[in-house]
């Protein structure tokens, strides 16, 4: 990757090394690549899954079989590779239907805020993580952490968008999924 950008619609040059999309689109683009058989099943409200219509796929799936997918019902059960989905929450003033990630490693518990797991992703947004790896002022791709506030099953039901360093967690549905 040379260059990247957040950007609703998705436009990738591999061979110059640029990468404009948004969260969905990130992840539309490498399931399509990777795993396009993974991706079909998911409902979609546009020309492509947006953040709300996979967070509601994968949030179905704890209660109706997925084609595909396995969702997943507490956060310490998140690996690399499995899927972060949630909600717009009421406050939202971006239009989004919410946002979407790729767990890169295996979650720890934050040690010093109760119930808040700290979640390393790879995604593509307009704002940084803790601990991110896009420079200040640049968006798109990049990697940093999240935490996810969980309930007494460990199951999610709010973020912290950076993970261990918001001073609030934000309540809204959170789903959790693996490709199969």
């Amino acid at each position: 990757m040379r260059v990247t950008r957040y950007q609703h619609t998705t436009s990738v040059d591999e061979s110059s090394g640029s990468y404009f999309y948004d969260c969905s689109g990130l992840l539309d683009y490498a399931l399509g690549r990777s795993r396009p058989a993974d991706l079909k099943p998911i409902p979609r409200t546009h020309a492509r899954p947006l953040a709300g219509d996979i967070e509601g796929y994968l949030h179905g799936g704890l209660t109706n079989p997925m084609e595909g997918w396995q969702a997943l019902a507490r956060v310490d059960a998140l690996g690399p590779g499995d899927v972060v989905a949630w909600q717009a929450t009421e406050d939202s003033t971006t239009g989004d239907t919410g946002h979407v990630m790729v767990v890169l490693e295996a979650p720890t518990l934050n040690s010093a805020r109760a119930a808040e797991w700290l979640v390393r992703v790879a995604d593509s947004t307009l704002s940084p993580h803790a601990l991110d790896s896009r420079h200040p002022g640049t968006t798109g791709l990049g990697t940093g952490t999240i935490g996810l506030l969980v309930d007494e099953r460990g199951a999610p039901i709010a973020f912290y968008w950076r993970g261990g360093v918001s001073p609030q967690a934000k309540p809204t549905q959170i789903a959790l999924g693996r490709p199969r």
